[in-house]
């Protein structure tokens, strides 16, 4: 060779050399020690070598294979990287942590190269086995690769797979040498290639798959919202292992079924050679955590297996005795099953958690371990952003059963062997969702017939990977798989030929067609509709969950159980408006625009905490009524802040855990009334609730409770002590109760913060549970009053019933009948009952520069104010077709008003502090209290007014609750706005137009009392 060349080709390898050390630490070649004596599984997760394939180098499938024969001595430029990890840019979900998408940054800048466009490359692993020979058997499994992979061993093809989330085992011993190096190489591809379309890259399934339909391959969860091309994901993602056994047969498949006191277990066992084997299969079962044998049993012996193939064998055992797996109470037990050559030599052996468990449906119910079970669940954990991260995965989990959110879902995609493993362990439930969201969506005809088989094939390689976790509870093939086309036939039958071949390999599990969907033709066992109360729709503090509604019941007599009902979710950094919801618009329905852009997030934080605690304990006592069978509330992703960011001793709790912990705590005592603002000295009449479902499934007898109203340091202010009686597992019951708010002194200057504290004690004295609800006391005479002499006012008024007469007596003005008054008032106020009113007849009777307020008239109240009114059809709420019949408006709009029960009204400069809101919080003209258990709102009608008129000061502005828009967002949210409470400058005076709830609250809140106080009393400027 010319010695200019040998220059230049040492410095080629002097640069490889160089760039692989400086991507971490470089061993060309891992030494396994497959000690003879023992059966193996050895980890090869950690360092791997890369080599991209540029963009300009598109491989046939002849290319990969034969550029495969010559790996071994490639001296391409090969990059140290760790497995497992996507090559790409992990987008999973939402956005809910600006932390970790700058973590995320951080990764993909460290790669040497351009992952996150690289299109496809190559894994290299040199091992050298010490020990092993010939009498070895050695295969290489992988847990997940994304998204199409093809292995090699020493340039020999030994398997393969198609999608992300199936898991594959490739034999590598035929091709081993035993004493020396050997070379494990996988090619890998994105998927999301477009250049020669109509190249066939496999044929998997029963019909070739292009390269033009990869972008429609399985994909979950991870490529973010939508059910478009996602084809993004690359690289070796999940955990990767050896499996060292003996030459003589391999125990292929353990499938462990259990009943209450036995099991139905299903054994395949393999034969890889080319001449016929005989042996015995036995296996043993022990408690995991106390190693206590609950049997060992000899299945069959002298078994044949004829070369190259398959034997099922099965065993059933009943008349035992186990400990039974619950999210409660998680008894686990390690079956150990042993292939035994005809010398009784142990040549493979498997090892299995299982736990004994059933789960059933009945009628509208389901039954765990033959008791009925209502789901307290809440979904969605941080899993697909830390897929592979224990510390994550325990520590999450951990927090949801201390927290009492003890089943989930594993949103949007099948787990891993990690997570699931950490929920057996821990205790909690999960409804294992398939691998494609949003599958047959819309009114779009279904993907081609090789994407419909791969689907298939690869959503039952996750059942048969995962099924003997005693943690997955349900199996759900789809989310949203079928909205906005549930009725199709041809979609039908796709899902029913899915879940048929699902039922065949695990026949123990109930199983949902479409989390989120109706099941028109009953082809699954579950009912799953979502529903997103408190967020884009109506709260609970005004919902009945008593009565059939959309995300409760279709009435069908099977099982309803919701799982997403959501929560209005926060970042997780700092609990703040997530910033994919600002532009939308979601938020400000519900804290207003103090909340969303503000620096204080405890209005946020606040909303998201009752809406929690109110729909939780509501959904559980409603079932008695309408029965259901639970219900996860959704994210709880959102509930943790820095989960994903920092480690969990640095984790902090946001308050709507907290919440939930009480809600769904196994026996829950709680009390109806949605109300947390009270008159001090009101008797109240709530109803209390004791809802029995506990762990043990036991019943409780003689109970008592223990009603207290605290203040901040624990002092006792009142209390009452009542007695219950019994109440049976799984009864609901609900008793009469009433009590006075107590006197409290300070609350004739401000509003006192107190708590409610309910705890439940049974026959013995030990407190079964406990409840705390956080509320305000208010005087009569702080909300009537005004720190200026009210007693020198006048108001003549007009149809303002028995409730506001009843308010104005209590402030010291002079009140008198408008038309039977012959003196000029200061206030002409004109109530619901006053519309045949004229403005000539109320001004006549006004001083100058008086006030005439409107209170709930709605749209009648508009012959005073013509000349600001707009008629402006209001904004359809979703511009997407599939969305028609998911959500629903909160309320009914005609041209100039919207007719609402309106939670709440924002106060338009309320962080000005202006007069006209004196003694009131920026929350406060929300959830209005009306009555012990009635609906809680703060404005009946909103009006369209031309709010830039110089004349007109709007006080109050109002946002339903909506779905997502599509269009001009800012244009759509300026349509949408209302204003239930406004004033307008005229040359007599000033006029206020009022339709918040003050009617129908001022008896029961002092908030809607110190409001008409500031509007008859404070500057309105």
């Amino acid at each position: 060779m010319h010695k200019y060349s040998k220059f230049l080709v040492s410095l080629f390898f002097i640069g490889i050399i160089f760039r692989v050390s400086a991507y971490g630490q470089q061993s060309d070649v891992t030494h396994v020690n497959a000690t003879r004596a023992a059966i193996q599984e050895i980890s090869l997760d950690g360092q791997w070598q890369f080599h991209p394939v540029t963009t300009n180098e598109s491989m046939s499938v002849n290319d990969i294979d034969s550029y495969a024969e010559r790996i071994t001595q490639d001296t391409a430029s090969w990059y140290t990287i760790k497995v497992p990890q996507f090559l790409n840019r992990i987008v999973w979900w939402n956005k809910i942590s600006q932390e970790y998408e700058k973590q995320e940054d951080a990764r993909m800048a460290s790669f040497p190269f351009d992952a996150q466009h690289t299109q496809s490359g190559w894994y290299r692993k040199n091992l050298v086995f010490d020990n092993a020979d010939a009498h070895s058997e050695i295969s290489v499994d992988f847990e997940g690769v994304a998204m199409i992979s093809r292995v090699y061993c020493n340039g020999h093809y030994v398997g393969g797979h198609l999608g992300m989330f199936g898991s594959f085992s490739c034999r590598l011993t035929p091709y081993l040498n035993w004493k020396g190096k050997n070379t494990i190489s996988v090619y890998v591809e994105r998927g999301a290639q477009t250049k020669d379309a109509d190249q066939v890259i496999s044929v998997a399934v029963t019909a070739p798959i292009t390269k033009g339909m990869l972008s429609s391959l399985n994909a979950g969860l991870f490529g973010g919202f939508g059910n478009g091309p996602r084809g993004k994901s690359m690289g070796i993602w999940q955990p990767v292992k050896l499996k060292v056994s003996k030459v003589g047969g391999e125990i292929k498949d353990v499938f462990f079924n259990p009943s209450l006191n036995g099991h139905h277990i299903e054994f395949t066992l393999h034969n890889p050679l080319t001449s016929p084997i005989t042996g015995t299969i036995e296996y043993s079962l022990k408690n995991t955590k106390t190693g206590q044998l609950l049997i060992k049993d000899r299945v069959a012996s002298n078994v044949l297996l004829d070369p190259q193939a398959d034997k099922e064998i099965t065993v059933d055992k009943d008349g035992l005795n186990p400990k039974l797996w619950t999210p409660d109470k998680p008894e686990l037990y390690t079956l150990e099953v042993n292939w035994l050559d005809s010398k009784g030599h142990i040549v493979d052996s498997r090892s299995e958690v299982v736990g004994y468990r059933t789960v059933t449906v009945k009628g509208e119910q389901i039954y765990l371990n033959g008791h009925p079970y209502w789901v307290r669940g809440a979904n969605m954990p941080p899993y697909g952003y830390r897929p592979n991260d224990s510390a994550t995965a325990y520590h999450f989990l951990q927090l949801m059963h201390d927290g009492n959110t003890q089943v989930t879902r594993s949103h949007g995609n099948p787990w891993n062997n990690l997570w699931y493993s950490a929920a057996d362990k821990i205790g909690i439930g999960v409804s294992a969702e398939g691998v494609r969201s949003w599958a047959l969506m819309t009114k779009a005809p279904p993907p081609p017939t090789p994407i419909l088989e791969h689907w298939e094939k690869e959503q039952l390689e996750t059942v048969k990977q995962y099924r003997n976790h005693p943690s997955i509870l349900f199996y759900e093939v789809a989310n949203e798989g079928l909205q906005g086309d549930d009725e199709n036939p041809e979609k039908l039958a796709i899902f029913k030929n899915i879940i048929d071949k699902m039922r065949k390999l695990d026949p123990s599990r109930p199983i949902i067609q479409t989390s989120g969907d109706p099941d028109n033709q009953k082809i699954a066992d579950i009912e799953d509709i979502h529903s997103y109360w408190g967020w884009y729709e109506s709260s609970s503090y005004v919902n009945d969950y008593s009565k059939p509604m959309r995300g409760l019941t279709i009435g069908d007599k099977r099982p309803f159980m919701n799982e997403e009902c959501a929560i209005p979710y926060s970042s997780i950094d700092n609990g703040k408006i997530l910033p994919f919801y600002i532009p939308l618009y979601s938020a400000q329905p519900w804290v207003g625009d103090i909340g969303v852009s503000g620096n204080d997030t405890s209005y946020y934080q606040d909303h998201i905490q009752s809406e929690a605690k109110m729909k939780a304990e509501k959904l559980r006592y409603s079932r008695q009524k309408l029965p259901t069978a639970g219900f996860m509330l959704f994210c709880n992703a959102t509930w943790v802040e820095h989960a994903l960011a920092k480690p969990p001793s640095e984790w902090n709790l946001f308050p709507v855990y907290h919440a939930v912990k009480q809600a769904f705590q196994p026996v829950l005592v709680a009390w109806q009334t949605p109300q947390s603002v009270f008159y001090a000295g009101d008797r109240i009449h709530p109803k209390i609730y004791v809802v029995n479902d506990d762990a043990n499934f036991s019943n409780l007898n003689g109970l008592k409770l223990l009603v207290k109203v605290v203040n901040q340091t624990g002092k006792i202010l009142g209390s009452k002590k009542q007695s219950l009686g019994d109440v049976p597992y799984y009864a609901v019951k609900d008793y009469s109760f009433e009590m006075t708010i107590p006197q409290v002194k300070s609350a004739d200057k401000e509003m006192v913060s107190a708590k409610v504290v309910l705890q439940l004690t049974d026959k013995n004295g030990r407190e079964v549970s406990s409840n705390s609800y956080e509320v305000r006391i208010g005087s009569h005479q702080w909300a009537a009053r005004d720190d200026k002499d009210n007693t020198k006012l006048t108001i003549a008024e007009a149809g303002c019933g028995k409730e506001i007469l009843s308010y104005l007596n209590q402030t010291g003005m002079h009140v008198q009948k408008l038309k039977e008054t012959s003196a000029k008032a200061d206030i002409v106020l004109l109530g619901p009952d006053a519309k045949d009113i004229s403005l000539q007849q109320a001004t006549s009777s006004l001083k100058p520069n008086g006030r005439l307020i409107i209170l709930g008239q709605g749209e009648d109240s508009h012959r005073f104010c013509q000349d600001i009114i707009v008629n402006d059809t209001a904004h359809k709420v979703s511009s997407k077709q599939q969305m028609d019949n998911f959500m629903y408006s909160n309320g009914k709009a005609s041209g100039t008003v919207e007719k609402v029960k309106g939670e709440f009204v924002e106060m338009l400069g309320w962080d000005k502090k202006l007069p006209v809101f004196n003694g009131l919080a920026a929350m406060d003209w929300k959830w209005w209290m009306q009555g012990d258990t009635l609906p809680s709102f703060a404005c009946n009608v909103s009006h369209k007014i031309n709010a830039n008129d110089n004349s007109v000061i709007p006080l109050g502005r109002f946002l339903s609750p909506h779905f997502y828009w599509g269009g001009n967002l800012k244009k759509i949210y300026e349509s949408n706005i209302g204003y239930p409470v406004f004033a307008v400058n005229r040359d007599w005076g000033k006029l206020i137009v009022c339709d918040l709830a003050i009617k129908e609250a001022i008896s029961y809140d002092p908030r809607a009392a110190k409001t008409l106080t500031n509007l008859i009393v404070e500057p309105i400027q």
